[in-house]
């Protein structure tokens, strides 16, 4: 389905993760966070793929290190990213954002 766009539409992003592979898989610009998810998993088939950060008319990010990942979002790209990277900071080192993407177009 492809999205629909409008000066007052409101927009999804997810991401979804797989920790076992560290593959990913993520959406956007869809009218429900529904929608929104399952192309994300689609994008990720991995058994284990879970979504791990959405967002609405927002930024997510998705940052993953060396035994670990964090997700972060925020109304901008680098808070996001910033966000993400502190989380993963928390669970493990060599972090690095893999992904970061706006909800809408």
């Amino acid at each position: 389905m492809a999205p629909v766009h409008g000066e007052n539409s409101v927009y999804y992003a997810a991401i979804a993760y797989s920790p076992a592979t560290q593959k990913y898989g993520y959406s956007f610009s869809y009218g429900t966070l529904a929608q929104a998810r399952q192309q994300a998993l689609r994008q990720c088939p991995e058994p284990d793929a879970r979504i791990v950060v959405w967002a609405k008319n927002n930024y997510c990010a998705l940052a993953i290190g060396k035994n670990g990942y964090g997700v972060g979002f925020g109304t901008t790209a680098e808070q996001a990213r910033a966000k993400a990277l502190q989380d993963c900071n928390q669970e493990t080192t060599e972090s690095r954002v893999v992904e970061c993407i706006f909800s809408g177009r």
